[in-house]
């Protein structure tokens, strides 16, 4: 009962078609909070049990590969048990995580079959019947605390009848269950055990020492000992059970159809990144897994993998949805690339927009001013995350990455980037996505501007930047700027960071001047001599910016704007 197609409500823009998915083993929804992510798994699962009862937020449509009766009969049957006393018409026991269930049938094939075949509607078929009784056999869906419970004592069973819980699976299977045990080993040091000495049921439990392979599953004195000085996974914290219980279910479990939102939870960004890798390498072509998450290392885990992972961002602003299919090639070089990802720059899929700068105090800065604004006098750059790179062609490079996936990016340079010719102009004009065909225009007015600002004085960038020129050397260079900053390139006009608040009166040495400005603006807002927005200088650079990126027809993006 695989999902192989899912149209969602929008598209990477709004005047774009639905995005359509036809979803491989692994989906992972990315994007910035109440983007839609959690609602994208819930229109899932809603779709799967309840079959348009349950209005639809994202995604509008759900189709469920055809299933055959031969396959649905050998499906039951993994989970029929004979009992004594069965009655004529089919009625049988299943026995799952849920419980011990009494059903009909032939009652449950008819009713399946409908179901998912796209039939007729037949109005016999109870919707209910079916979703109480077999689809919680084929999909799971993990929240928070039902991740937990996996990981719960089950009741023991005879061995000699299919498994009939995800904990019995993996007593049986000594391969499984050395698989996982190796897995939790790797990344908690305890080796991963199944504990059946109470008789009556099953209990993961964890070791300090690898158990022999003759004691795992036999009563002999020295395996109760074994187990007695074993730990209770139950005691152990709720990152190491959920970590268990997610992959238990990846690994041994039936469910076809795994929906999770924040497989993070409970978990620091390491064992985050093992989740995400193990689930990438270990789900099998019979399963599908959909994930909403907030973490990149999640993410990261997922794509080093190897596995073809389908990630979607999802965004929602202004009553205005949009869905965006990544590619998978920008983002494994967004991974792999040493720059990209010394900088953290996966980390902006999950968030509204970035704005990229130079360095690092050029970060720090603009953050504490965006800030300051948020706090007193709105609007800002909302929900943003600040990168810094490591110069201005490498700020470039990083905007045109993030770009290419969909985040709304503002390039911020000091007022000498206009002195590149060649391809590092090109570089500049590629982050802001210019159409080729302004760009000649582009380069002839740039090299002019610079003109004008080597002939004032060529230190223009210290020397005070766009105020050396008047009347219509200024105005040129005004209308330059102004239309580079339509396309999210701003560039300091006063010259560069440091000619930022003037009459704070720090000194311009690079080397002092972020802790001197940050003494002056002061950190107790009580204080009368804590420095509050103003209406002009860096505060407009930063409002700026702010409608940039907020602007949902905002130039720069392309086709996959957001």
């Amino acid at each position: 009962m695989l999902i192989e197609y899912i149209l969602f409500k929008n598209g990477p823009k709004a005047e774009t078609p639905p995005l359509e998915l036809t979803p491989g083993r692994m989906t992972v929804f990315v994007g910035p909070n109440n983007g839609g992510k959690s609602a994208a798994l819930r229109d899932i699962n809603n779709e799967f049990f309840f079959k348009k009862t349950h209005e639809q937020h994202v995604i509008s449509e759900v189709k469920f590969a055809n299933i055959t009766r031969e396959c649905a009969e050998k499906k039951l049957s993994k989970f029929r048990i004979p009992e004594a006393g069965q009655t004529p018409d089919r009625q049988i026991f299943m026995r799952r995580n849920i419980g011990r269930q009494e059903v009909n049938e032939n009652w449950l094939l008819n009713d399946l079959l409908n179901r998912f075949n796209q039939n007729p509607r037949d109005p016999n078929c109870n919707q209910e019947y079916i979703s109480q009784h077999l689809l919680s056999m084929f999909a799971l869906n993990l929240t928070g605390e039902s991740r937990l419970g996996l990981v719960n004592k089950s009741k023991a069973q005879k061995l000699t009848d299919p498994p009939q819980t995800t904990i019995a699976a993996l007593f049986q299977d000594d391969a499984l269950r050395h698989t996982l045990s190796n897995i939790i080993y790797d990344s908690f040091q305890m080796h991963l055990v199944i504990d059946a000495t109470d008789m009556g049921s099953f209990a993961y439990a964890l070791s300090e020492t690898r158990p022999p392979a003759e004691i795992e599953r036999s009563f002999t004195d020295e395996a109760i000992e074994f187990f007695r000085n074993s730990h209770s996974l139950s005691a152990s914290s709720d990152g190491t059970k959920a970590f268990v219980g997610v992959l238990s279910e990846v690994i041994a479990g039936d469910v076809e159809v795994l929906i999770i939102d924040e497989p993070e939870a409970f978990l620091h960004p390491g064992l985050a990144y093992t989740l995400g890798r193990q689930i990438g390498l270990k789900i099998s072509v019979d399963k599908q897994l959909f994930a909403a998450t907030h973490s990149p290392h999640f993410l990261m885990g997922c794509l080093s993998a190897g596995l073809a992972t389908d990630v979607v961002r999802l965004t929602h602003r202004a009553g205005k949805g949009t869905a965006q299919l990544l590619p998978a090639a920008r983002l494994s070089q967004m991974m792999n690339d040493p720059l990209l990802r010394s900088v953290g720059v996966v980390s902006a899929l999950f968030y509204e927009s970035a704005v990229v700068v130079e360095a690092d105090a050029d970060r720090a800065f603009y953050e504490e001013i965006n800030n300051r604004i948020n706090l007193y006098s709105s609007p800002s750059i909302r929900h943003a995350i600040f990168l810094n790179a490591h110069n201005k062609q490498t700020a470039s490079e990083i905007v045109a990455e993030l770009r290419q996936v969909g985040v709304p990016s503002a390039l911020v340079v000091d007022i000498d980037w206009i002195k590149e010719d060649g391809q590092v102009c090109t570089k500049y004009f590629n982050a802001a996505g210019i159409p080729e065909g302004l760009r000649q225009g582009l380069r002839n007015t740039r090299q002019t501007v610079r003109s004008y600002l080597h002939a004032a004085d060529p230190d223009y960038k210290r020397r005070g930047g766009i105020a050396l020129l008047s009347g219509d050397e200024l105005a040129t260079a005004i209308a330059f700027f102004n239309q580079m900053e339509s396309y999210g390139l701003f560039t300091v006009r006063s010259g560069e960071l440091e000619s930022w608040l003037p009459h704070l009166q720090c000194n311009r040495n690079k080397s002092v001047w972020l802790g001197e400005m940050f003494t002056a603006l002061g950190s107790d807002p009580s204080l009368e001599s804590y420095v509050k927005p103003g209406e002009d200088n860096v505060w407009k650079f930063l409002r700026n910016i702010a409608a940039w990126v907020s602007n949902t027809d905002r130039l720069g993006m392309g086709t996959l704007s957001c």
